[in-house]
This record gives C-alpha cells, sequence and structure tokens, in this order.
C-alpha cells in the first residue's frame, strides 16, 4: 500500500479505504440487479457526506481510481454501483483458520450492513435491500423547498427504515407543498426537508393526519407516530443518521 502510486493523494487514499470498508463481502442483490462481493451501492453525495469531502472532490478521486484500474462503476438514474476491481487481493487469505474467518467475517458483517438485515432476527426477507431509498428523487420533486445536499436523502433513509412507507412520504410532502401554496407561505419560512423529516413534521401531512384539508387536529396522531418510528429505529440499531448505502 505504501508503494501505491495514490497513496500521497489524500483525497484519493482516504475514499479508497473507505470503498474497500463499505464493499460486500459476499454477493447480494438489489432491485433485481446482482451486487457482487467487492461491490456496494452508493452515490457522489453519500460518499461525499461519509468521508467529509466535497462532492467535487468524490469526482476527483473517483475519476484517479478508475484512471489505474482500482474502481469501476456503473451508473443508472437512481444510483451507482462502485465496485472495487482487486478485492480479494485486500481480503486476507482462504487459508486462515476456522475463528480467523469468523473473526473476519463478523467484522465486514458490521461494517458493510448493505445486504445484511440490520434488525437481527427479522424473518421472511433472504436478500433485504442494500438501500431503503428508492423514489427520494419523486419525492425532492414534490417537496416545495429545494432538497439540497445529502441531509435530507439521510433523514428520508431514517423514515423508511423506520417503516415509513415511501407513498406517505411523498404524499405527506405534496400536502405539505399544497398548503404552503394555500397559506402563501414565504420560502424562507417553509422549513428544509431534512427537518421536516427529522422532527416528523410530516406527520402532520399524511392523509387523515391533520393537513388541515379533512378538517383534523394537525397534532392529533403525532405522538403516537413518533413513538412507532423511535420505537422502530431502535429496534433496527440506528442512532438517528443513516449510515450509508
Amino acid at each position: 500500500m505504501l508503494e501505491w502510486e495514490w497513496y500521497t493523494d489524500i483525497n484519493t487514499t482516504r475514499l479508497f479505504i473507505h470503498m474497500l470498508l463499505k464493499a460486500n463481502w459476499k454477493d447480494g442483490n438489489f432491485k433485481g440487479t446482482t451486487v457482487s462481493r467487492g461491490s456496494f451501492v452508493s452515490s457522489i453525495g453519500k460518499l461525499a457526506g461519509e468521508t467529509g469531502l466535497t462532492e467535487r472532490e468524490i469526482r476527483t478521486a473517483i475519476s484517479h481510481l478508475k484512471k489505474t484500474g482500482e474502481v469501476t462503476s456503473k451508473t443508472t438514474n437512481k444510483y451507482t454501483v462502485f465496485t472495487v476491481v482487486k478485492y480479494d487481493l485486500y481480503q486476507t487469505s482462504d487459508k486462515q483458520n476456522d475463528s480467523q474467518e469468523t473473526s473476519k467475517r463478523h467484522s465486514n458483517d458490521i461494517l458493510t450492513p448493505t445486504i445484511e438485515e440490520k434488525k437481527e432476527g427479522k424473518k421472511g426477507r433472504n436478500t433485504p435491500p442494500i438501500s431503503p431509498v428508492e423514489r427520494f428523487v419523486e419525492f425532492a420533486a414534490a417537496y416545495p423547498k429545494k432538497c439540497t445536499g445529502y441531509l435530507a436523502e439521510s433523514e428520508y433513509c431514517n423514515a423508511v427504515m423506520a417503516g415509513v412507507p415511501e407513498d406517505d412520504l411523498i404524499r405527506a410532502a405534496r400536502n405539505y407543498a399544497d398548503a404552503c401554496r394555500r397559506d402563501r407561505t414565504a420560502e424562507r419560512y417553509i422549513k428544509k426537508a431534512e427537518n421536516w423529516l427529522r422532527e416528523n413534521v410530516f406527520m402532520q401531512y399524511l392523509k387523515g393526519a391533520g393537513n388541515g384539508a379533512d378538517g383534523t387536529n394537525a397534532g392529533e396522531n403525532t405522538t403516537a407516530h413518533e413513538k412507532s418510528i423511535n420505537e422502530r429505529l431502535g429496534e433496527l440499531g440506528d442512532t438517528g443518521e443513516f449510515e450509508g448505502f
């Protein structure tokens, strides 16, 4: 590693090590696509948030890694699959004893929850999705204020991981947008999406949860819903911050 040509490039080295830690240690499936050992699903914004680098620095580092064949990527309109080309070379030998293998796999289970169920004992899903995000772009388009950076996406992930259907989040965003238009709310008073999600304000704009359109009290069911979400996040072992794709 010390002889590696990008070793003195701090940003490229940091991203590559991060990718090694993020990569799946065994094959998994995501939306009908096989995500092989050594690969993982992410995005430029998410990698920037996880490493502390800017999106521009992430793109430059990825360009370096692609140029020398360390990494490849395949991008769709919703996500990107990154692959560490020589992933196996960075892993310990298959000849190690059983205790070492068990330790290695346990460590990888913790570092790469992308293809493992985060909630222990959950049944009925042999190949859970690598990321809960499927329709964030649709949510962002419906929300009345521009969703910038990765914080809104992170809080959206938290809500989905807690069991809130994406249909509900999108419907709540549309209801909130309608309410803002109806009340002629100035943009500076419209909540940022990440705060709107984090503070569970979206509960007030779910159908029947009091967006004002059906005459119900805006705060009528909020407490019960908040308890349910917090309990589910606790069961998932979540700290309140989505840890990545």
